[in-house]
């Protein structure tokens, strides 16, 4: 009796930590950047669009890479 009411305090608890989460930030596409963008600049953005993504050179979007692990910067030296 005393485990069952353990587990289901620990449910209880469980079930009221998982709330909802808004994601209105972190990945999103670069074709829906001219959407986007008028969000972020009234959020405090400083730079242009061109400045984050330019089909015709390089910018902001160019300079993510993928880290294979911690030590990824070493492998790579």
């Amino acid at each position: 009796m005393k485990n069952m009411r353990r587990w289901i305090a620990c449910l209880a608890v469980v079930l009221l930590c998982m709330q909802p989460a808004m994601a209105d930030e972190g990945m999103w596409l670069m074709h829906r950047l001219a959407e986007i963008y008028p969000q972020m600049k009234a959020r405090g953005l400083k730079i242009k669009d061109k400045e984050i993504y330019n089909e015709k050179s390089a910018a902001l979007a160019d300079a993510g890479g993928a880290v294979d692990g911690p030590a990824a910067w070493e492998r790579a030296a």
